[in-house]
């Protein structure tokens, strides 16, 4: 006799997110609890303390990415390293995985003037305006696990992809976003995948590898992990709001 709704979300802002909380705020004030992937509150326990989670930003002893990187890969983020504030001391011992964040991203803003906003945080706002409990699925740094155990060599391999890559990141965000209202986002993740590497002489199937484990991290093994803590809940009416990939 439970009722457990699931919400996929955009964690990054649009201003179309007005028209989704119309629809999402009955039953946000309907529910027992509100589930997230984090809450705030966990992010910034997890932001303060920084040093616990260093293992996952750092290589192992002794390792250092001019011994893992091509001397003219190496040179561009030694030259990157400043713009994204992290010391000339720190950049060599940083994993892969950390560049490959900032050559993956985008400069597209979302639509709106409320654009900075994503659903997670204006589901999460709204609750607790509402007095409706919040939790969090996982733990803090559960999400950053996903990226640091994969291993390091693949994590260099598709560092160098990522930063050869001739396709446009701006055109997957959109892509993605757009499919996401569209509410055809198999469809918009399908293409994506199809366009990643595809300007670069890899073969498709090492970049299917590549992409592959990376899902298997960052969506399958928590999307099983979440399980246990939603099916111990016994509220009669349990909301659940993660990013929409994990659907």
């Amino acid at each position: 006799e439970q009722r457990i709704h699931i919400i996929g979300t955009q964690h990054f802002g649009d201003a179309r997110m007005h028209s989704v909380m119309r629809r999402m705020r009955p039953l946000i004030k309907s529910a027992d609890v509100v589930f997230l992937e984090q809450t705030t509150a966990q992010m910034e326990t997890n932001s303060k303390n920084f040093k616990a989670q260093m293992q996952h930003y750092l290589l192992p002893k002794g390792m250092t990415l001019p011994k893992l990187l091509s001397s003219e890969d190496w040179a561009a983020l030694r030259m990157l390293a400043p713009l994204l504030n992290i010391p000339a001391d720190v950049a060599p011992h940083l994993q892969p995985w950390v560049y490959t964040m900032y050559f993956g991203g985008s400069h597209c803003n979302g639509r709106g003037i409320t654009a900075r906003r994503g659903l997670d945080d204006r589901i999460e706002r709204y609750a607790t305006r509402y007095k409706v409990p919040v939790g969090g699925l996982e733990n803090p740094g559960d999400g950053i696990r996903a990226f640091s155990d994969r291993p390091l060599r693949d994590q260099v391999k598709y560092l160098e992809l990522t930063m050869r890559s001739r396709t446009e990141n701006d055109d997957h965000l959109i892509t993605l976003r757009e499919s996401y209202f569209d509410e055809t986002l198999a469809e918009g993740r399908l293409l994506s995948r199809q366009l990643r590497f595809s300007s670069q002489s890899v073969s498709r199937r090492e970049a299917s590898r590549l992409i592959n484990q990376l899902d298997r991290n960052l969506i399958d093994t928590r999307n099983k992990a979440w399980l246990s803590p939603i099916l111990r809940r016994k509220e009669s009416v349990i909301f659940i709001a993660v990013g929409a990939a994990h659907l």
